[in-house]
């Protein structure tokens, strides 16, 4: 009778330790999504906007739009932006702030673009640097919406 009841035993403690573990290995997985999910929402994010106006002398007045959509500050430290042709468009965008530029979550500036220092090749690439190193890139079909409003 004692056998019946230590093999009961045994069997309901593999069955408890067997409940833990996969609940112990789902609660891991859901921590580990949730730290990633955290993780993934807490960098900075660049978030670019091109448009343009037509002033009252008739002229387009182009611009770009930065907002800072993640949750940590940016702070953008300059420019990289080049010619299809190959040369270095140095007076590219206008900031009425200069640089550095600081950007909290949520905040937006707005650079002038300034349209008469492109050639006839238009605008290649265009590069926002910040104070961490990375590189935030206009896209392809922004970069070809500056090049077809420009001409």
């Amino acid at each position: 009778m004692n056998t019946y009841f230590s093999e009961f035993v045994e069997v309901i403690w593999a069955g408890v330790l067997t409940v833990l573990t996969i609940t112990t290995a789902i609660l891991s997985i859901i921590l580990a999504y949730l730290r990633i999910d955290e993780f993934l929402k807490d960098r900075p994010i660049l978030k670019f906007t091109f448009y343009f106006e037509i002033s009252d002398k008739g002229e387009k007045i182009f611009y770009l739009d930065m907002v800072n959509i993640g949750r940590r500050p940016i702070v953008i430290t300059g420019y990289y932006s080049m010619e299809k042709t190959g040369s270095l468009l140095l007076n590219f965008l206008d900031s009425p702030r200069g640089f550095p530029i600081s950007l909290k979550e949520a905040e937006i500036h707005t650079f002038r673009l300034q349209i008469s220092e492109i050639k006839k090749g238009g605008v290649k690439e265009l590069r926002i640097h910040d104070s961490s190193g990375k590189k935030w890139k206009l896209s392809r079909k922004q970069i070809r919406e500056i090049n077809k409003t420009s001409k």
